[in-house]
């Protein structure tokens, strides 16, 4: 789950910077990227007592993975 500002600056940062670095870089265009972890109740940085962290607030997307057109996977 993402606030809807968050879902509409994901969508830019993919159009304008991730497509065309995956372009450039791989000749070919990203297909589908994975995420380990969107809402989270919790502190920064996992830790308790702390701030909280914008996963929280539904502000924060932790992506582990793209995979290209060729199947192939980037984990950077």
């Amino acid at each position: 789950t993402l606030a809807c500002p968050m879902v509409s600056a994901l969508d830019r940062w993919i159009i304008d910077s991730v497509q065309p670095a995956a372009r450039r870089w791989f000749r070919q265009p990203v297909v589908e990227i994975r995420q380990i972890s969107a809402y989270s109740c919790r502190g920064m940085n996992g830790q308790a007592g702390g701030r909280v962290s914008e996963h929280a607030f539904r502000n924060a997307l932790d992506i582990s993975s793209f995979t290209l057109a060729d199947g192939g996977q980037n984990t950077g």
